[in-house]
């Protein structure tokens, strides 16, 4: 079964490939030189949505696993749940 995301990697769909380390040929170096646009999603306990776009410079501090859009899991991420959620 084709995700979207199969299916917009087959077409080199812009809005997945453009400025994309993960899943295009855009060299990392590129990324941190210059302003990318951004989308940040929360959902608070109380089911509140918060949504937020701009535009923002990042310095490289080697720590760029992308976990929200990576082919694969990110090897970190279950480190911060982990202390998101206290355990030890």
């Amino acid at each position: 079964m084709k995700t979207a995301f199969d299916v917009m990697l087959e077409k080199a769909d812009p809005r997945l490939v453009d400025r994309n380390c993960a899943f295009s040929n855009y060299k990392r170096a590129e990324l941190f030189n210059e302003a990318v646009p951004c989308y940040d999603i929360r959902v608070l306990p109380d089911g509140t949505i918060m949504q937020a776009t701009y535009t923002a410079y990042s310095k490289d501090n080697g720590d760029f696993e992308g976990e929200a859009l990576a082919p694969a899991p990110s090897p970190h991420a279950e480190q911060r749940n982990a202390a998101a959620s206290g355990a030890p």
